[in-house]
């Protein structure tokens, strides 16, 4: 438990952003914009008014600071100390008896460099001139009433002193400028220098704005729900083409009645998702053991348990129809060929990143869970990744992994570090034995960073992709290109192998078609490759190298090939993809998904 309360401590005390910029600013201004005419009767504005002033007062700073580095380049550009000092007196008018001081200082310099480096901290107090602000100025810059802007402003400012009593060592879990920035001078008149925190914390401060009017806070809190599941529902639906979709499912379990938020259904797989809009406490950013149990259970287990209790009544619904005619659940997705069901939990805001790392929450002995954890994910996450992984079948692996590797490998770093982490290995994680291993993935995440926050600024760079072979990439296309019924089963298979096993993969493949090309038998009679994990893994691969002739079908061999997988007892199932040997290219000629049939095994895997 103590290691958690650090973890939250140290994530509170340092990490400043729960999103990227452009998504901050988008997902606030769609949520204020809900209440904006209540907030505005009582404040003469509206709430997404509060989130523009930031945004101006951020750009404001920025073109401010850019000012003040192009009069430095202009000033370094001279070429002797002499033209430097007198270039930077014009640029920088200090007042006093500068002509003794120039001339010591032209004296004293060691060389131009030297003398740069001593005029910066000199440059530096003219830097603070601008930050200062005028209300009148930023309303009319926002077209928005000088009056009701300068009492916001107010509002939002520290007045000089207000923190000198405060405990110093409180600041860092608890910084009353995080919700307050601006310092309140005279007049309109106030201080401004770190407006980016505005943004950071703008919940916090909507919500301490919010607290004067209690029948608005209610209304807005129904409202970030509404958005939540309304938002979801939206990218998921962009992200799967051509899926079926369900929202506020209602059914019964044991005499109780349960809603579920939103059901997918993409090929053969089902995607359960639960969206939770509750606010996190300042008490649990900061380690307070009450509210962290509280907030954890809340955010995490239970709508974890929620889609687990689902998922089970699922899996029992279609073992009934297995052996009967009439289905006993009145599912509104068909669950013919349902192979694999996924959960997925979704919170508006984020929890420290502690979501990412419920290990934490399982050593803290936190977890309460009957059904196995779901994967959860903060809204701004969730749009990173959709927009990240740019096909269907690579989102969707993405969530499986996520979910296999959960609570069996303790994987430490924050949502998009484990996407990074995904970029590069696919989570495959096969090598290291459940439990045995804690991998930090920390700073995974900066290729991530780089790319958004660049898109923000509007500069384009290649967007970080999947680490895949240009013959992996050409099969995933043609099978995602043939959508027969269990299609995304074999490009899941093909996603979960590493990059350098692409190559041997590939290098291989290629020796048994040139053998098949040149008329040999290839060595051993072997024209397949089976690719399958150590004894804690329970699927393979199998790549069978086959001719494309006439009158041959793609599962010709193929539940020979399946047996001889199937001869290691850890294997339950087996993957088949076929491509030609005749052609260069080794297209994709058709696929299958195999089971065992010698001991009972499920043909639905449940997340």
């Amino acid at each position: 438990m103590t290691a958690l309360q650090e973890y939250l401590r140290a994530h509170t005390a340092v990490v400043r952003n729960w999103g990227f910029y452009g998504t901050v600013k988008r997902v606030s201004h769609d949520q204020f914009r809900a209440v904006d005419g209540d907030f505005q009767e009582r404040f003469g504005l509206g709430l997404t008014d509060v989130a523009r002033l930031f945004d101006h007062l951020i750009r404001r700073m920025e073109d401010q600071v850019n000012e003040h580095r192009s009069q430095l380049r202009s000033v370094f550009a001279a070429r002797t100390v002499d033209e430097l000092v007198e270039s930077f007196l014009v640029a920088f008018p200090f007042k006093g008896e500068l002509q003794a001081w120039s001339e010591s200082f032209k004296r004293e310099a060691p060389h131009l460099e030297g003398a740069k480096n001593g005029l910066l901290p000199l440059a530096d107090r003219f830097l603070t001139m601008r930050f200062f602000v005028n209300s009148a100025v930023v309303a009319e810059a926002l077209q928005i009433d000088a009056e009701a802007t300068d009492s916001l402003m107010t509002k939002l400012s520290q007045s000089l002193g207000a923190t000198q009593d405060c405990d110093v060592e409180s600041f860092f879990w608890n910084n009353p400028v995080w919700t307050k920035p601006l310092i309140k001078l005279s007049g309109h008149e106030y201080f401004c220098a770190l407006p980016q925190t505005g943004m950071s914390f703008i919940y916090q401060i909507a919500d301490a704005l919010l607290q004067e009017a209690p029948k608005l806070t209610e209304k807005f809190s129904k409202v970030r729900s509404e958005y939540l599941e309304r938002e979801v529902h939206r990218l998921l639906a962009a992200a799967f083409p051509n899926a079926q979709f369900a929202t506020a499912y209602k059914w019964r379990h044991e005499g109780q009645q349960f809603e579920t938020d939103l059901i997918l259904r993409y090929d053969t797989t089902l995607l359960l998702v639960e969206a939770k809009s509750g606010k996190v406490t300042w008490p649990a950013l900061r380690g307070a053991t009450d509210r962290v149990v509280e907030h954890v259970k809340r955010l995490i287990v239970e709508p974890s348990e929620q889609s687990g209790r689902l998922s089970k009544v699922i899996q029992q619904e279609i073992e009934v129809r297995k052996s009967e005619a009439n289905q006993t659940l009145d599912f509104p997705i068909s669950l013919d060929g349902i192979t694999s069901v996924l959960r997925l939990s979704v919170t508006l805001h984020d929890f420290a990143t502690v979501q990412s790392v419920p290990t934490l929450l399982q050593d803290a002995g936190l977890l309460s869970n009957q059904y196995p954890l779901s994967p959860c994910i903060s809204l701004a996450d969730l749009e990173v990744m959709l927009d990240l992984l740019e096909h269907p079948h690579e989102r969707l692996h993405y969530i499986r992994q996520r979910a296999q590797s959960l609570l069996t490998h303790h994987l430490v770093g924050d949502e998009l570090d484990i996407m990074g982490f995904y970029l590069d290995t696919g989570l495959n994680l096969n090598g290291f034995e459940p439990g045995k291993h804690r991998l930090i993935t920390a700073g995974y995440s900066a290729a991530i960073d780089k790319y958004y926050s660049m898109r923000d600024e509007g500069r384009q760079m290649p967007k970080p992709s999947r680490a895949l072979s240009p013959w992996f990439k050409s099969l995933l296309s043609q099978v995602a290109n043939r959508p027969t019924q269990g299609w995304s089963e074999l490009t899941s298979a093909l996603l979960s192998v590493t990059r350098d096993d692409q190559d041997e993969l590939e290098r291989r493949v290629r020796a048994i078609a040139a053998c098949i090309n040149a008329g040999r038998t290839p060595p051993h009679e072997q024209d397949a490759i089976i690719l399958s994990g150590p004894a804690w893994t329970n699927s393979a691969l199998v790549i069978h190298v086959k001719p494309r002739l006439i009158g041959y079908r793609a599962n010709d061999k193929a539940e020979n090939l399946a047996s001889v997988t199937f001869e290691q007892e850890h294997i339950e199932r087996c993957h088949l993809v076929v491509v030609d040997a005749l052609d260069p290219g080794l297209p994709y000629t058709g696929g299958s998904v195999w089971y065992r049939t010698d001991r009972p095994v499920p043909a639905t895997i449940f997340m």
